[in-house]
């Protein structure tokens, strides 16, 4: 456990488990004495309850989750939540015991102003927006692929254009062409001009 004193004359007793860490000093915070008097307000006129009951108020269907086995004794808990947050975002992300009593702090409430202990943080002011993460490659892709331009698709060929071709040899003999090529078979007779007289054959 992490204890510490807080308050202007170090009146007020802290203690949590070692999870409040800066990202990028990897340095242990601790409560700033403003936030520390921030919660101790917010109990002032607020009776303690069990963290089932507590949390079973905004998202019933995790009560359970926080009902502890009957042989030990739940603490009786404070929930800070002066914004009024509704459902999920309601649910005490950690418990911080100060003077004797639990208040359940939920994550969207542990921003940066209400830490310290960090004197690097201290010296570079208030921090600047973080970029969000970079979207995830989709299927099939590698993280390589990301911001290359897609690349033109290749030029369809004959075969890709959808026309169907005709067989090589039509059956019909080009003019001019050599004895034997493609066209009418050797010693058939010419083909009959329509209306006139039938071919005459050889002898």
């Amino acid at each position: 456990m992490v204890v510490y004193y807080a308050g202007e004359n170090d009146e007020h007793r802290v203690d949590h488990a070692p999870i409040f860490a800066c990202r990028e000093h990897k340095c242990l915070l601790r409560l700033s004495s403003r936030f520390v008097a921030e919660l101790l307000a917010s109990g002032e006129d607020v009776m303690p309850g069990n963290p089932d009951e507590v949390v079973g108020a905004y998202v019933r269907e995790v009560a359970g989750a926080y009902r502890l086995p009957d042989f030990l004794v739940p603490p009786k808990l404070i929930l800070f939540n002066p914004r009024g947050l509704r459902g999920a975002d309601a649910l005490p992300y950690t418990l911080v015991l100060i003077d004797k009593r639990f208040y359940g702090i939920p994550a969207r409430y542990l921003s940066a102003d209400r830490f310290e202990g960090c004197d690097e943080c201290a010296a570079s002011g208030p921090q600047a927006a973080r970029r969000p993460p970079a979207r995830a490659p989709g299927p099939g892709s590698s993280s390589s692929d990301v911001g290359r331009p897609l690349a033109a698709a290749p030029p369809r060929g004959p075969a890709d254009s959808g026309i169907r071709r005709g067989p090589a040899d039509s059956g019909i003999r080009r003019a001019g062409a050599p004895p034997g090529a493609p066209g009418r078979p050797q010693g058939a007779p010419p083909p009959r001009p329509p209306g006139g007289p039938p071919p005459r054959r050889g002898p």
